[in-house]
């Protein structure tokens, strides 16, 4: 797990780099879907990596770069292997909600510029 979070640890310095990171981001959550016991679970989460993936790419949503999605993404993934390292699955549980409560605002927040952004040009 730390190996995926070191493809995306350092600052994106441009879009592409971005669009890497968004696809790495969500690696880790796939890989760590392999940790669940229970195959249906690990299945629906690594379904749903691939379609965020797919959405990011094609919607571009790594375009403007987005920093704070970004940042804030490590730092959950950090905490979260932190707290499964431990074994304070309370902890790790009440991180993964927050952490997709934030991660949901910021991509919508995202696609919305990316469609503010189009609705000018057009």
């Amino acid at each position: 797990m730390n190996s995926i979070i070191s493809e995306y640890q350092e600052e994106p310095v441009n879009e592409e780099q971005d669009r890497i990171h968004h696809e790495s981001a969500l690696k880790f959550h796939g890989s760590l879907a392999d940790f669940a016991n229970n195959s249906l679970l690990g299945f629906v989460i690594k379904f749903m990596a691939q379609m965020l993936t797919e959405v990011t790419v094609n919607r571009e949503l790594f375009r403007p770069t987005n920093y704070e999605l970004w940042r804030r993404g490590l730092d959950f993934h950090r905490e979260l292997l932190t707290a499964l390292e431990v074994g304070d699955s309370n902890k790790a549980k009440k991180i993964m909600y927050e952490h997709m409560c934030v991660a949901e605002k910021l991509m919508l927040k995202q696609e919305a510029m990316v469609s503010t952004k189009l609705k000018e040009l057009a």
